[in-house]
């Protein structure tokens, strides 16, 4: 395999009950995923983006002009034991699943930009969708993209463990700017509060949705949608952790609010 799923994942610690047609499988605790379908045969770990005007769940490779970078083509571990002949890739119109934030081996990399190092700026090739690193020099006039991304560990004799947060682009790229959900904001504020306190999250992003957790861990999709008509009631001391989360844009900051009964 050119890549996999790494950190704390474990490719065979599946949620749902996966088929032969088994997609999208998310790999437990994944931080981030978006599902979508492959408007192309789509070959694991490279990234994938969507036209925002038409289908924004049709993934192509690349990124190419006017197109929004949505993340990386996630491994699919079920695929390769049922279906050998989708061994790297989704063949066009499956459903599939990319990472948009995680740490993932990229085995399979554009070797023209040089070998990853600890340090190496990460792009991504808009025409193939293939990772390149560099040392820092701009290539965003040559058919590059910056990502939000850095070297966890370089691998021996090739590749990278590579940690992936949302995709950017560089000022100088004409393409349409991605734009990120706005932070939430918790009511009351963080601090001594009476036992029985509600406390409410909003965010001024239009039709978001907000995740949260109680146990101190950072929010994924995984984790519980905030209703307004229920609030978080407060009856000990709790730290809430929130983001907001929405079609065609980057999800947002972490908000965390660590509250203390008076």
């Amino acid at each position: 395999m050119d890549f996999s799923n790494m950190g704390p994942f474990s490719p065979v610690s599946l949620k749902g009950n996966a088929k032969v047609t088994g997609v999208p499988v998310f790999v437990d605790k994944l931080p981030l995923t978006i599902g979508g379908i492959a408007g192309e045969n789509v070959h694991f770990g490279r990234v994938v983006s969507i036209d925002p005007t038409t289908n924004r769940r049709q993934f192509v490779e690349g990124c190419p002009a006017g197109n929004v970078i949505k993340g990386i083509a996630m491994l699919d571990p079920t695929i390769m034991r049922v279906d050998p002949g989708m061994s790297d890739f989704y063949f066009e119109g499956r459903p599939m699943t990319a990472t948009t934030v995680g740490i993932i081996e990229i085995r399979e990399y554009d070797t023209t930009q040089g070998a990853p190092m600890e340090g190496s700026t990460v792009w991504a090739n808009n025409d193939n969708g293939l990772i390149a690193f560099n040392d820092g020099t701009d290539i965003s006039g040559s058919g590059y993209t910056k990502l939000n991304a850095w070297v966890y560990e370089t691998l021996d004799p090739n590749g990278a463990k590579v940690a992936f947060g949302l995709p950017s682009f560089t000022a100088s790229q004409t393409r349409e700017s991605v734009t990120q959900v706005a932070t939430p904001t918790a009511s009351p504020a963080a601090g001594a509060v009476s036992s029985g306190t509600e406390v409410t999250l909003s965010t001024t992003t239009e039709g978001a949705t907000i995740l949260y957790t109680l146990d101190g861990t950072t929010p994924d999709m995984s984790s519980d949608v905030f209703d307004a008509s229920n609030p978080i009631i407060v009856t000990a001391g709790v730290t809430i952790k929130t983001i907001a989360v929405a079609d065609g844009y980057d999800p947002s900051a972490v908000l965390s609010a660590a509250y203390t009964i008076a």
